[in-house]
C-alpha cells in the first residue's frame, strides 16, 4: 500500500518522524496518488503530519484533492472502489465522520488510541470496520516490555492494526524480521486471525 505522508500541502518522507529532517518527494499530492494508482495501487495510504503534531487536521486541501483524484480514476477505469485510509491529528468522533462522509474509507487512530483508549473504544462503536489502530512502540525489538502498555488499545470490535517502527523509516536500518512483527501484532490482537 503506497504511502502519502502530508507536510504543508507536500508529500514528504520523514528521517525517524522528525518534522525537521522531512525530504519534499512531490508538491502536488494529488498528481503522487494518480501516480500510485496508474501503476497498480488499489488502496492508498495517507498520514497528515501536520495534523499529528498538533492534534487536529491541518491538511484537509490536500486530502480532498486526493480523494477527488481517486474517484475520477476509480470512475475511468470501472473500478468500484479504492479504499484510502488516513491518519494524523484525528482525535474526535466529529472530525471521524467529516473524513468519512469526504469519502474516506478508514480512519487510523493512532496517538489518541494510546492516550485515550476510551476514545478507540468509542470511535469503533460508532464506526465499525472503519477504525485502524495504529502502534508506534519505540524498543528495540516487538515483544520487548516497553510494548506491553500498548495491550490495553485493542478491543474485540477493532479488525486491523498497523504497528509502525518510526525509529527504522528513513534511517537505511535494516527491517524488523516479518514473523517477529506478525507474533507482536497477534499476541496483542488476536482476533486478527
Amino acid at each position: 500500500i503506497p504511502a502519502i505522508d502530508l507536510k504543508d500541502g507536500h508529500c514528504v518522507r520523514l528521517k525517524q518522524g522528525d518534522m525537521d529532517l522531512a525530504t519534499v518527494f512531490s508538491e502536488d499530492p494529488a498528481e503522487m496518488a494518480l501516480h500510485w494508482l496508474q501503476r497498480g495501487a488499489r488502496r492508498l495510504h495517507l498520514v497528515d503530519l501536520n495534523g499529528a503534531f498538533a492534534g487536529k487536521p491541518k491538511n484537509e486541501p490536500a486530502i480532498k484533492s486526493i480523494l477527488q483524484v481517486v474517484q475520477e480514476f476509480a470512475e475511468e477505469n470501472g473500478i468500484e472502489e479504492i479504499p484510502v485510509q488516513l491518519g494524523g491529528g484525528i482525535r474526535d468522533l466529529d472530525t471521524i465522520e467529516r473524513y468519512l462522509d469526504d469519502g474516506i474509507s478508514y480512519i487510523i487512530v493512532g496517538t489518541a488510541a494510546v492516550k485515550n483508549p476510551g476514545f478507540l473504544h468509542d470511535a469503533c462503536g460508532a464506526f465499525p470496520g472503519s477504525i485502524i489502530a495504529l502502534l508506534y512502540p519505540h524498543g528495540p525489538m516487538p515483544g520487548n516490555p516497553t510494548l506491553l502498555p500498548y495491550r490495553h488499545v485493542i478491543n474485540a470490535s477493532l479488525q486491523v492494526l498497523i504497528v509502525s517502527f518510526i525509529l527504522r523509516i528513513a534511517a537505511h536500518a535494516p527491517p524488523y524480521h516479518f514473523v517477529a512483527l506478525l507474533v507482536f501484532s497477534l499476541a496483542l490482537c488476536p482476533n486478527l486471525l
